[in-house]
This record gives C-alpha cells, structure tokens and sequence, in this order.
C-alpha cells in the first residue's frame, strides 16, 4: 500500500500538508485535480483512483504535491 505526505493547496486559500494513503483516507478531504506519480512511474488521476480505493473522497479541489511516498 502506497503512503503519501501531500501538499493540498485547499479552497481558503491555505497550503496544508496532509498525510494520506490509499487505503483510507485520515483527512477530511474533499477532489484532486491532475495527475501525480503513485506508483513506479505510472501516472494515475489522483481523484478517480482515490475514490476508487478509498470510496471517501467526494470532491477534491486544489492542487496535490507529493512531498514524500514511501511504500509499505
């Protein structure tokens, strides 16, 4: 299982930075918009996979960097 430390530039403006993983997701998050590098240099949409994984995001808005991944 993928674990990530993003970077969510959210809606108020504000720059948090969130630890996530695929499996759940341990903030309150909300769609991710682009595409980011998840696992061995395959490229995934972040919001389609999230959902599809996590089955708790609804609607990510903002932008998503990976600082930090790190598998299982």
């Amino acid at each position: 299982m993928q674990n990530m430390i993003v970077r969510f530039d959210d809606l108020d403006g504000k720059v948090d930075d969130l630890a996530t993983d695929m499996k759940e997701v341990k903030t309150g998050l909300v769609r991710v918009e682009g595409k980011v590098d998840l696992l061995g240099g395959q490229f995934q949409d972040v919001a389609g996979q999230a959902m599809k994984d996590t089955q708790r995001i609804t609607s990510l808005e903002g932008r998503v960097d990976i600082l930090e991944s790190k598998a299982n």
